[in-house]
């Protein structure tokens, strides 16, 4: 499973998010993508956070039960 949260980030970075992921709430999106496309959004989402924030949480085998990313801009 992966959780990803944008705040203040273009409509062009979630339309592009919507091709992979399912968002119940804007700015929220969900799915179950496999780690190479993951990795793949990490950077799209990054490479167009611009003044914005983005967080990505998925299932891992760690002590918490998961991985993150994290990155806030401005």
């Amino acid at each position: 499973m992966l959780v990803m949260i944008l705040e203040r980030t273009p409509r062009s970075l979630r339309g592009e998010l919507s091709r992979w992921l399912i968002e119940p709430r804007p700015g929220v999106f969900l799915g179950n993508p496999s780690a190479r496309v993951r990795e793949e959004l990490w950077r799209k989402a990054t490479d167009n956070c611009k003044d914005g924030a983005v967080i990505q949480i998925w299932d891992a085998r760690t002590p918490q039960g998961c991985g993150r990313h994290g990155r806030v801009q401005g």
